[in-house]
Parts: structure tokens; C-alpha cells; sequence
């Protein structure tokens, strides 16, 4: 999870940098809170820190919630149930850092 996250966050770094904003392009250097967020997230997450754990899952379990029971009340049937999927995912790291709490430091 730890390399996963510091290469979103270079990813997401380079695309906010190199926008074309100046040449008429969308200005995306709005994304580079979330290379701020994720590079040091990733970096906890290798060197196992728990507060690292908390930053990535509490976000994912909220976001997770989130779009399950939103799509069972608003998003139409077929739709609903890839989204309840999606959240589902989401949810996973949250059950990690539960699980393999006392591993970390």
C-alpha cells in the first residue's frame, strides 16, 4: 500500500505540474494537495507507522460509507450495485489497519 500511495502521489504531482494551463489547457495544480497528502502517507505506510494507517483508512472507510448507502438511495438499480461494490473496496484498508493493528509502530 505504501508504494502504491507514493506513486499516486508522484502521479499526481506531475499531472498538476504539467498541466498546460498557460497555453489555454485546464489548470489541474489544484491536484497537488493531493501529491502532498499521499507521498508522506506512503512513505509512513513503508516505514508501517500507525498514524500513516489512520491518514489512508479513515478517508477510505468515510468515502466507502459514503458511496454504498448514497447509491442505495439515489443511483438506479443495475448502477447501485457496482457502486455498493466500489465502496466495498474502499473499505478494505480500514479492515487491515483494524486487523494488524498491533504489528504497527
Amino acid at each position: 500500500m505504501g508504494g502504491l500511495s507514493i506513486l499516486l502521489g508522484l502521479a499526481c504531482g506531475l499531472l498538476a505540474l504539467g498541466s498546460p494551463h498557460h497555453h489555454g489547457g485546464h489548470d489541474l495544480r489544484g491536484g497537488m494537495i493531493f501529491a502532498v497528502y499521499f507521498i508522506p502517507v506512503g512513505i509512513g505506510l513503508l516505514l508501517q507507522r500507525r498514524i500513516a494507517a489512520i491518514l489512508l483508512s479513515v478517508p477510505l472507510l468515510v468515502a466507502g460509507f459514503w458511496l454504498g448507502i448514497g447509491s442505495i438511495f439515489a443511483v438506479p438499480f443495475p448502477f447501485s450495485l457496482v457502486n455498493i461494490a466500489f465502496g466495498s473496496v474502499m473499505l478494505l484498508p480500514s479492515w487491515l489497519t483494524w486487523r494488524y493493528w498491533s504489528t504497527l509502530r
